[in-house]
């Protein structure tokens, strides 16, 4: 797809204090997806704990866990404009080690499409 990862190439993502920044080369122009996953918790719960934004060439993903532990992270992306054609790009394993008390982060605000 013309991607590449340009900050972690590797499937772990260190998030210390619940945050991290994931970013990608993109030449191409594309749509993207993430999702964030914990288990108890629910996915529509953590829809806003990672967004996005594309700048120039690269694509930059934030991510505000809402509590220390492991979450699993996956990217997707569409060429065109397909919207039920996202394909997994990668999937990570997001990881906070910080007290319950640094990691309380509040959800990205709702940004309509």
């Amino acid at each position: 797809k013309g991607m590449t990862a340009v900050s972690h190439t590797s499937p772990f993502v260190e998030c210390p204090n619940g945050k991290a920044q994931i970013v990608f080369s993109s030449p191409k122009d594309h749509n993207f997806l993430a999702k964030l996953y914990e288990t108890s918790m629910e996915e529509t719960h953590l829809k806003r704990y990672v967004a996005h934004e594309i700048i120039g060439d690269e694509v930059k993903f934030y991510v505000n866990l809402p509590k220390a532990g492991k979450h699993g992270l996956g990217i997707f992306t569409q060429e065109g404009n397909d919207e039920s054609s996202y394909a997994l790009l990668c999937n990570y394993i997001a990881q906070c080690q910080a007290d319950e008390s640094l990691t309380s982060e509040q959800p990205f605000p709702a940004v309509p499409r």
